[in-house]
């Protein structure tokens, strides 16, 4: 039996805990979303499901702003994302026909997957394990438009571009759409029926879920049928459909009504047989496309999606048998958020832990945490501050701007959290350990403040190249002291100091580029970011000067001590 069945099984057994209907709510969920409710934005559709009954339905916002179409409840959005928890549901059901097994090697099914030196097994796909490095971000350094689609070709050739993986097989969670589009082709080529129709056939027709489509394989999508996307700023954003473009890892368009019948099918089990082997633990946690993790004490099943103009969540409370739906055609983190903020309006009383208890005697003595923090693993810089009686922790990496609150002496927790999420500073202040949502923990040591005047910047000054690629840039300090090169890509420019090895990209948070030094020689630089660690370039050019720069220097010292 297999692991799959066990997570549902779970789910089923949890949801038939009996719990209470929630109040009305309806005022509060509004306010929640009002500044998305008035003809000149876009804005979302929110669906709250509570035992098998829809009790709350609305839209807000634009789905053009400038054909003046409202979004509604049955509005068409992608989802992104969300789509992979359907390729894992895919891979379960050819799992439990027998089709193949999650402990195969992937090569099995994709002999051109490159030889990293280690067996990727299916299972190393599912949990995020694998170390596939991820190809979206792989694309945007070597220039691909990733809205008008990654085709396969061009999708195998940016995974070899990268010969080595961001960890072993199995020995940790970096979050990677390249494990899922895999995922995908293993279901093509088990079954020899295209991705698109086999979600068709063995998911989307048996729920009745007659809204959901892919971008480019069930059907045409006319004019207007998907509402548009927008940026930041109401400008048109969003994907390309490319009708050759990978799948799996997203491509998914569907409406909170069809999610709904997803979240039951979830709950009660209307595909997969139930079976209580291999039971795994129930939180912290990622599997077959989809996240289990806890809030307020309770166990919740979750995943986002977010791409090119819109942004999509969905949250399951399976004990409460109680799910928040959100689909928006505006990337906004705010509708992440909101999702918590209406399982807080409608089921509070449910909850098991209170929100963390704040220690307010302990916000005096605030100034010894504060500081920068670098991860050598990831290259992660977090910098803390003192805001008011608690501390802004700036997840230089995510771009993330925590706010956390003592809870002990040198435990901090957000306070809108039951501390799924928590920071530990030692007892000398020197390192912060961060758990994360699914029970990681990453050391970060505080590291000197930088100093410019001490900075070796100017020997950064070259020629660099791409070790597993033809590409070549060029590195200049530019008169605001910043990192920029002779390519026009934001990927490549607008560096600040964090250290003096380690500089991040101004416009990219998640992107750092790591100096790599042999004795005062920079022999080469690293690019990593959240889920693509140390994409190598050795320096080729500005070498020797460099070296005689060095010898320079060694010759006016023997001088000295020659007069």
């Amino acid at each position: 039996m297999k692991s799959i069945q066990g997570l549902v099984f779970i789910i089923a057994v949890l949801s038939q805990v009996s719990c209470s209907a929630p109040d009305n709510g309806h005022d509060d969920i509004d306010r929640l979303f009002i500044r998305w409710d008035n003809s000149g934005s876009p804005g979302c559709s929110v669906l709250v499901l509570h035992r098998g009954k829809t009790i709350y339905r609305k839209a807000f916002g634009m789905a053009n702003i400038s054909g003046s179409i409202k979004n509604r409840p049955t509005s068409l959005f992608h989802v992104a994302s969300i789509t992979k928890q359907f390729t894992g549901a895919a891979i379960a059901i050819l799992e439990n026909r027998d089709l193949l097994d999650k402990n195969e090697e992937v090569r099995k099914y994709i002999p051109e997957l490159p030889r990293y030196g280690k067996p990727i097994k299916i299972k190393h796909l599912l949990d995020h394990t694998s170390g596939i490095p991820e190809y979206q971000y792989l694309g945007d350094l070597l220039g691909l438009d990733g809205r008008e689609g990654i085709s396969k070709d061009d999708f195998f050739d940016l995974l070899n571009s990268k010969k080595d993986l961001n960890n072993g097989p199995g020995d940790r969670y970096i979050y990677s759409n390249s494990n899922y589009v895999l995922l995908a082709l293993i279901v093509e080529r088990v079954t020899g029926m295209g991705f698109p129709k086999f979600v068709e056939n063995e998911i989307f027709i048996p729920l009745g879920m007659v809204n959901s489509k892919f971008i480019n394989g069930l059907g045409e999508l006319s004019p207007g049928e998907v509402v548009q996307g927008y940026d930041h700023d109401y400008q048109i954003d969003g994907p390309i459909i490319n009708r050759d473009a990978i799948l799996g890892d997203g491509g998914m368009v569907t409406n909170v009504d069809d999610l709904a019948k997803w979240a039951q099918n979830l709950l009660h089990d209307k595909l997969i047989e139930k079976d209580a082997a291999d039971l795994r633990p129930y939180t912290g946690h990622y599997d077959y496309g989809l996240q289990f993790f806890e809030h307020n004490g309770l166990p919740t099943i979750s995943h986002g999606g977010v791409h090119f103009g819109f942004r999509s969540m969905m949250l399951i409370f399976p004990t409460e048998e109680f799910a928040v739906i959100i689909t928006g055609n505006i990337d906004d983190q705010e509708f992440f958020y909101n999702s918590y903020a209406v399982a807080d309006l409608l089921i509070a009383d449910r909850y098991t832990e209170n929100k963390g208890t704040i220690d307010h005697d302990l916000v005096s003595d605030l100034e010894r945490y504060t500081g920068k923090f670098t991860n050598q693993y990831l290259d992660g810089v977090v910098q803390v501050s003192i805001s008011g009686p608690s501390l802004s922790i700036k997840d230089h990496q995510t771009g993330e701007n925590y706010k956390v609150f003592p809870k002990s002496l040198g435990t901090f927790i957000l306070s809108n959290s039951s501390g799924s999420k928590k920071f530990r500073f030692d007892q000398g202040k020197n390192e912060l350990y961060i758990t994360d949502y699914d029970g990681t923990v990453e050391q970060f040591n505080r590291s000197e403040a930088f100093d410019p005047q001490k900075s070796p910047k100017e020997k950064l000054r070259g020629t660099y190249k791409m070790t597993d690629s033809d590409l070549v840039l060029k590195l200049e300090i530019d008169e605001n002291g910043r990192i920029g090169s002779d390519l026009e890509s934001e990927y490549f420019n607008d560096f600040e100091p964090l250290t003096d090895e380690i500089w991040m990209n101004k416009n990219i948070n998640m992107m750092t580029m790591r100096f790599l030094f042999d004795g005062d020689r920079v022999k080469g630089f690293t690019i990593s970011t959240d889920r693509l660690k140390d994409l190598q370039f050795e320096k080729v050019a500005g070498m020797a000067q460099e070296k005689k720069m060095n010898q320079d220097n060694v010759d006016m010292s023997i001088g000295k001590v020659a007069s």
